[in-house]
């Protein structure tokens, strides 16, 4: 009846009578920071069913690579230094950048807002928290506050080297009281150990490189002693038994831990010591000005301004912990280690891990083998993601079986 003007001129076209949909791609980390909205929306309008699929797609989801830098097959998979195997979330990143834009400035030599943000993620006050540039400065600051010539040190072999170092460093005797047959502490061997000169006990909690959890209930004895006591906790997120319940009365406990494993930060270099106020004053004397620099403190604040990101890569590694634990236990020749940890000790059908080891670099799997006299039939693998892992399980298989076939020849 127009002529043909409605449909040239009008206002109206058939794109007006479509449904347009709006699809969205996100990875695990997108997914990770809407989780909370979308539930938080889903909920608000009655769609319980809608909040819950967020939550089980993001439980079955993988990090997304394009977090990190293992790199698939574009590079190695390091899995030999217990680091995590993804960069940080975006908003530390970010964070990070904007904190680049001001370095031109000091970062804030009493480390207030980093020592208050650390406090609310321990349940402590920021007078018993004391930040690091990485944990090593704290054992550092420690070994230099505490031991001396004529002191003498427990360290628990095989456990972390600095211990050992830190000690030897101050001029101070290292007592070596070996673990026992299941890599545990030998309660009876150390309290036989200690003399009038013991001055300090290194206890690592779960037990780096073996992963096995560290028999807390010896510590009240020791510190009934006098002595001092050291709690290494850099992997306590991974296994979650701590010391931290023994502080309130004990000025000679300190627990020392770090945003390194769990937090994606290690090159940012960031641990930190807990104790009571009166023990942190004097290592906050010997502390150098400006020891975090800068950017370590604004990607922890924004790390720790919501620890959701943490708690559920903490949960991924965990579970992929044990997925390789039950894969590897299949094999009756390898014996894997119990972990509390994000890395596993295997032993090895072998005289000595170490070309195992070799090989598995050469195949791209970077792990970790110790001429330690208890562990060279061993290597140490850091979990990673779950291709990383599974990349890890064929280079090991592939390189026992060159072994085996040297060992024929």
């Amino acid at each position: 009846p127009t002529a043909g003007f409605a449909r040239s001129y009008g206002p109206l076209a058939v794109e007006t009578f479509g449904r347009w949909v709006g699809v969205q791609a996100i990875d695990a980390a997108g997914l990770a920071g809407l989780r909370a909205t979308v539930e938080c929306l889903a909920t608000t309008e009655g769609l319980p069913a809608h909040a819950a699929s967020v939550a089980a797609r993001f439980t079955d989801a993988a990090p997304s690579p394009r977090e990190g830098q293992q790199g698939g097959e574009a590079g190695p998979v390091r899995l030999h230094a217990n680091e995590a195997p993804w960069g940080p979330p975006p908003r530390v990143q970010a964070a990070i950048a904007d904190a680049a834009r001001r370095a031109n400035h000091y970062p804030d030599p009493g480390q207030r807002d980093l020592r208050a943000a650390l406090a609310r993620l321990n349940g402590v006050t920021p007078e018993q928290v004391i930040a690091g540039n990485g944990s090593d400065e704290i054992l550092h600051l420690i070994a230099l506050a505490l031991l001396g010539p004529g002191d003498e040190a427990i360290v628990c072999e095989p456990t972390f080297g600095m211990y050992r170092l830190e000690t030897e460093r101050r001029g101070a005797t290292v007592v070596d009281v070996p673990l026992d047959a299941d890599f545990r502490i030998d309660r009876a061997a150390l309290l036989a150990a200690v003399t009038p000169a013991t001055r300090l006990v290194w206890l690592c909690s779960p037990n780096n490189p073996t992963g096995t959890p560290c028999d807390l209930g010896t510590v009240p004895e020791l510190l009934a002693r006098g002595l001092w006591v050291v709690v290494d906790e850099a992997y306590y997120p991974f296994g979650e038994a701590t010391a931290l319940g023994l502080l309130a009365d004990n000025e000679r406990l300190i627990m020392t831990r770090t945003v390194s494993k769990s937090g994606a930060m290690a090159g940012l270099r960031l641990g930190y010591a807990i104790a009571a106020p009166a023990t942190i004053a004097p290592l906050d004397a010997l502390r150098m000005p400006y020891n975090v620099n800068a950017l370590a403190t604004a990607a922890a604040l924004a790390l720790l301004d919501d620890p959701t990101w943490l708690t559920e890569r903490v949960a991924y590694l965990a579970k992929e912990r044990e997925r390789v634990a039950a894969l590897l236990g299949e094999s009756a020749d390898l014996r894997v280690w119990p972990s509390v940890a994000n890395f596993l000790l295997v032993e090895l059908p072998v005289a000595d891990a170490a070309p195992i080891g070799a090989a598995m670099t050469a195949a791209g799997v970077l792990v970790r083998h110790y001429p330690h006299p208890r562990l060279r039939r061993s290597l140490r693998i850091t979990v990673g993601t779950g291709a990383d892992n599974d990349r890890m399980l064929v280079a090991l298989a592939a390189a026992l079986a060159g072994s085996r076939l040297e060992v024929q020849a």
